[in-house]
């Protein structure tokens, strides 16, 4: 370590906002976008990196995967629709399950 703090653009400061609260749900909304995604690097460019800064490039690649948006395509429409029927007529179930034997 060379005693400077590097700062890591993916990684948000402080605590967790508290989203229940009218302040920490401003904080949220102001900076949810701030997000920046991990930059496309080629193999030929990876491998001149540190070890330690490949662990924080894979690092940032993580979070960038773990942080994509839902995409709303008629597929996803359409599992959800199935999805949710499904689980309302099994919850509102109200006979008892067949017996044994």
């Amino acid at each position: 370590m060379t005693g400077e703090k590097e700062t890591l653009p993916f990684v948000l400061t402080g605590p967790a906002p508290a989203r229940d609260t009218a302040a920490g749900w401003q904080h949220w909304c102001r900076t949810r976008k701030l997000f920046v995604p991990a930059p496309v690097m080629d193999r030929a460019a990876f491998g001149l990196l540190s070890r330690r800064k490949k662990m924080l490039h894979n690092l940032h690649r993580t979070a960038t995967h773990a942080n994509l948006q839902l995409l709303d395509t008629p597929m996803s429409r359409t599992v959800e629709k199935l999805l949710s029927g499904r689980i309302e007529t099994n919850a509102l179930k109200i006979k008892p399950p067949p017996g044994p034997g």
